[in-house]
């Protein structure tokens, strides 16, 4: 056997007065170099670093802190702050798994996760989808699957399974109109940029005010739903103005139209609403948006933290952000609609249109 050369070779004594002189998340991922230092070092500096499931999941509140503390435990938030070194260490050498700061845990992410009961109920995602983000961007985006996406996108790996979770097309019936949601997804300059767009297929018979409910958002700060709003319904009053404007409407070149091109201030969001006429006095009401979303390292990113509301207003040229998906070259609205609808007429349903956009 040949002679052990290097730390290895050297006595676990001298291993553990040095290592005593690391941060003590470097002390624990020293002890998972290899098999002989962790033979000779034990586990005991990874177990300085646990904290029970049952107060990692909690809020750094004065009880629970303080409850830890009782325990003989270090201080908590000092305690958090070393694991989440720890955790972010080890998450470089695993293309898998991404560093999650709301478990505090590594997830290991895939396509095949997507809808799995198990990885829904985790905490992070029970947190994503009670703060109602994925709705502001499309139903399908989860952030732990953007986070993973980037960090293969980051490490040369293939990630067009995972760039495919962001894409979606759907057309449902509702009570009183047609709806159509696309979306398309990009990396575009080491960032996600994804467009969505929106289709309301409206009958002559609900203009100028258009249906009842639109559900859906711009971004979290324009939205339909009033109690998740700064401006109090802004998207469903920038609507109604386009629908009352369509009578006076100038064509191609009216300056009211060019407005419809709007920014949020909060986040990096841009959208229009266009409007297709069908014929009879029935139009398509349509939102398209384009979103830039980040390089999904953590959190903390202060490109993601405008979508969250955490983050100072954000700042960017007016028209980048679609330009940049578009690649230079102009966006036609109704493009999306004629390569995705039927020829022939299918969509029929209770107060629906029965054509398509001709």
């Amino acid at each position: 056997m040949a002679a052990k050369t290097g730390l290895t070779a050297f006595p676990a004594e001298l291993l553990v007065l040095i290592t005593n002189h690391l941060p003590a998340e470097s002390s624990a991922a020293f002890t998972l170099t290899c098999k002989v230092i962790g033979e000779k070092l034990g586990l005991g500096f990874c177990d300085a670093l646990k904290i029970p499931d049952s107060i990692l999941e909690k809020d750094t509140d004065s009880f629970w802190r303080t409850l830890h503390e009782a325990l003989g435990g270090l201080n908590l938030q000092a305690k958090r702050d070393r694991r989440h070194e720890f955790l972010c260490l080890l998450e470089k050498d695993l293309p898998s798994h991404i560093y999650c700061r709301s478990c505090q845990k590594l997830h290991k992410v895939d396509v095949s996760l997507v809808g799995h009961p198990w990885f829904e109920n985790l905490h992070c995602m029970k947190k994503d989808r009670e703060s109602n983000i994925h709705k502001s961007i499309h139903e399908a985006f989860r952030y732990p699957f953007f986070q993973m996406l980037m960090k293969r996108h980051r490490l040369g790996l293939n990630c067009t399974d995972l760039l495919n979770i962001f894409r979606y097309n759907m057309r449902e019936s509702r009570s009183d109109h047609m709806y159509q949601g696309t979306a398309e997804a990009r990396i575009i300059s080491d960032a996600l940029y994804i467009r969505a767009q929106h289709v309301f297929m409206l009958p002559a018979s609900l203009l100028p005010n258009g249906p009842e409910a639109y559900e859906i958002a711009a971004c979290s700060h324009f939205t339909c739903n009033e109690t998740r709003t700064f401006v109090s319904g802004e998207l469903t009053a920038a609507f109604r103005r386009r629908l009352h404007h369509l009578p006076h409407c100038h064509g191609p070149d009216c300056s009211k139209c060019f407005a419809s091109f709007l920014s949020c201030i909060h986040c990096q969001t841009e959208f229009q609403i266009d409007i297709k006429d069908l014929g009879e006095g029935d139009i398509a009401l349509v939102l398209t948006k384009w979103q830039a979303l980040g390089k999904g390292e953590d959190h903390k990113d202060l490109i993601w933290l405008g979508f969250t509301g955490d983050g100072a207003s954000q700042f960017w040229e007016t028209g980048s952000i679609s330009r940049k998906f578009e690649n230079g070259k102009p966006f036609r609205f109704d493009s999306l609609l004629l390569s995705s609808v039927p020829s022939e007429g299918s969509f029929k349903g209770p107060g629906c249109l029965a054509r398509t956009w001709g």
